[in-house]
């Protein structure tokens, strides 16, 4: 019966298995995961964002998330995808009924209660520029196009008489104060 000798040189023709003692056996992490993937972070952030407080920020996280997925790890990315389609999914919803609840309340008129958004926003700017509330429109530097309504009549413009707010107020196809198809956003 023939013995190994313990301290003969081993054949190099067998193969390399690791054992306990080998140092380069130890797992070392990669550079993906000792990295992370911050562009998925960023995308994960700003959809979380996005959700709680602006819309169009959801379109700018659905893209970064996407962007973000092709890199490892890619678990907030995902979670950035799906958090930017529900918000955007939810933004439509809300303009869908946001429209339909402005043509209900100028019965039939919802362009003319978006106009109406959008001269109101003008309108605070103005404000804002001259530091003082217009005793009547002509005061304010408005585009001809934004000093009427969608049917040409002029807009009825008030000053609370606290002076703190106004109100604006389009005639409608009729172009009478007073009447059902008058389209008002501030009826105090």
């Amino acid at each position: 019966m023939s013995r190994k000798n313990p301290y003969e040189t081993p054949s190099y023709n067998q193969p390399f298995e690791p054992g306990p003692r080998d140092p380069f056996a130890a797992s070392t992490p990669s550079s993906a995961r000792t990295q992370g993937n911050p562009t998925g972070l960023a995308g994960f952030v700003l959809s979380l964002v996005g959700l709680t407080c602006c819309g169009p920020l959801s379109l700018v996280s659905l893209i970064v998330s996407l962007v973000a997925l092709r890199r490892e790890p890619k678990g907030l990315a995902i979670a950035g995808v799906a958090i930017s389609l529900v918000s955007l999914v939810m933004n439509l919803v809300f303009a869908v009924i946001g429209y339909f609840t402005l043509a209900m309340m100028g019965h039939g008129s919802a362009g003319a209660g978006l106009e109406l958004i959008v001269d109101y926003a003008i309108i605070d700017v103005e404000i804002q520029e001259n530091g003082s509330m217009p005793a009547s429109l002509d005061e304010l530097s408005l585009p001809a196009d934004r000093a009427t309504d969608p049917w040409g009549n002029p807009y009825e413009y008030s000053v609370f008489p606290d002076g703190g707010d106004y109100k604006l107020i389009s005639l409608g196809p009729d172009g009478t104060l007073g009447t059902s198809d008058d389209v008002q956003l501030n009826p105090q």
